[in-house]
């Protein structure tokens, strides 16, 4: 992938097919980067870091399109303190938080994406 096929795509679909870019593919392979890199980045700090990619989904599905700073904070924290006492109610009492945490539905990916878009 090079800058030739990105920069089309800032400006349009209608632009970037203009100009010879097969704007479907980039996205695919955009996305599948992203979801590789998530996805990495969770298997080395565990579920409990994810939590600051997910509180912002989340938040934006419950309240508005923009997320305000301190909405997105404050799901968090309650989404740690809720999956904590979680872990520590369970009967094995030594139940990690990551395997809580873990356990929380996450918005799917192009999701958001196709809401911009008016595709849902």
């Amino acid at each position: 992938m090079t800058a030739f096929q990105l920069q089309p795509m800032l400006v349009g679909d209608e632009v970037a097919a203009g100009l010879g870019v097969r704007y479907t593919a980039v996205r695919a392979v955009l996305l599948l980067c992203a979801v590789l890199l998530a996805g990495v980045a969770v298997s080395a700090a565990g579920p409990v870091p994810f939590v600051a990619l997910v509180a912002p989904q989340i938040t934006m599905r419950l309240r508005s399109p923009v997320p305000p700073l301190i909405a997105s904070g404050l799901f968090g924290a309650l989404l740690l303190i809720g999956s904590d006492l979680v872990a520590r109610s369970v009967p094995p009492d030594d139940l990690p938080v990551g395997v809580v945490t873990g356990a929380v539905p996450r918005p799917p990916a192009g999701a958001r994406e196709s809401e911009t878009r008016g595709l849902r």
